[in-house]
């Protein structure tokens, strides 16, 4: 039954992902998942059928067959972020409320939070109360610049002061602490919202920065690029993960040809090279390194409370 499954979906444009992980069906783990050329109803076909997600689409019949269509391959990324790309894409809004999907080019979204699975902590022990707290690494102090040196005179005495190091604590570990008691304080107020989401995803960037590549491309367009880049990277990633790109659609991008030869370079400074020699940026996302025109970032609506 699974084979005509995806059999079927593959006849629709679509490969459906072969294994699902996690309880929140937002929030479950895609390990493969490849849209072609599909339209918005299917895709939210796909979701009922694939994910068990109520989807609700909030546009007439007549405006659906409007939007553009949809494209996206990526692996290892949780449900609601093939949502997000896809209605980015389609050129419509979407939020989760209570464990239902709402999709509409005019949707009215109330007020955002981000999904369980990144919510702007620090560390995996913020959740502990505080109390005694205990330390485990390095702290060192190291020279950050020197004072000016001086020389004084007094008389027929000359004094030289020597240049003097300034120098800074530097701390490289983690901290926990233990509540041994329950203390009488009354309840934090409870937050409205989750802190902003930075600029860079910590833990997509560490990859970038981690997996290091050998390339030779010569005169391929860009989306090939980056798809070669993609495969190479899921066989360079020891959890065969790899990396997702995602370009956001700019006027000249199919006249793009990157040409490089590089030996065991990060993946960030390979990306950056390309990006640089062509006039693009990039960002690293949650899951998903977005390319854009530079100068014409477009925000990707996150779409989940």
């Amino acid at each position: 039954m699974k084979k005509i499954f995806i059999i079927f979906w593959v006849a629709a444009g679509i490969i459906v992902p072969l294994r699902t992980f996690a309880q929140d069906a937002q929030t479950r783990v895609v390990s493969a998942i490849k849209l072609d050329d599909i339209s918005l109803e299917d895709f939210a076909e796909m979701l009922r059928k694939e994910f068990s997600i109520n989807v609700v689409l909030a546009d007439k019949k007549e405006e659906l067959s409007t939007l553009p269509r949809i494209s996206i391959d990526f692996r290892h990324v949780p449900v609601w972020t093939v949502v997000r790309y896809a209605c980015f894409l389609a050129g419509v809004k979407h939020q989760f409320r209570s464990k239902m999907l709402f999709i509409g080019k005019n949707l009215v979204l109330e007020k955002e939070y981000y999904p369980a699975d990144y919510q702007g902590k620090s560390g995996i022990l913020d959740k502990y109360p505080e109390g005694t707290r205990m330390f485990v690494g390095t702290i060192c102090d190291l020279p950050i610049g020197y004072t000016q040196p001086q020389v004084t005179v007094s008389g027929s005495t000359v004094t030289v002061t020597q240049p003097m190091p300034i120098f800074k604590k530097f701390v490289s570990g983690t901290s926990f602490g233990f509540s041994e008691e329950p203390e009488n304080k009354p309840a934090p107020e409870a937050k409205q919202e989750s802190p902003p989401i930075p600029a860079d995803y910590p833990i997509t960037k560490a990859k970038l920065y981690d997996i290091k590549l050998t390339v030779d491309f010569q005169e391929l367009p860009l989306r090939e690029a980056f798809k070669r880049l993609r495969e190479m990277s899921i066989q360079a990633d020891p959890k065969r993960a790899g990396i997702n790109f995602f370009i956001i659609p700019f006027d000249g991008c199919d006249e793009i040809i990157v040409d490089m030869t590089v030996n065991k370079m990060s993946l960030y400074r390979i990306i950056s090279y390309i990006c640089q020699s062509n006039g693009l940026s990039f960002r690293a996302a949650p899951y998903v390194v977005e390319i854009f025109k530079a100068g014409k970032s477009t925000k990707i609506q996150s779409g989940v409370r």
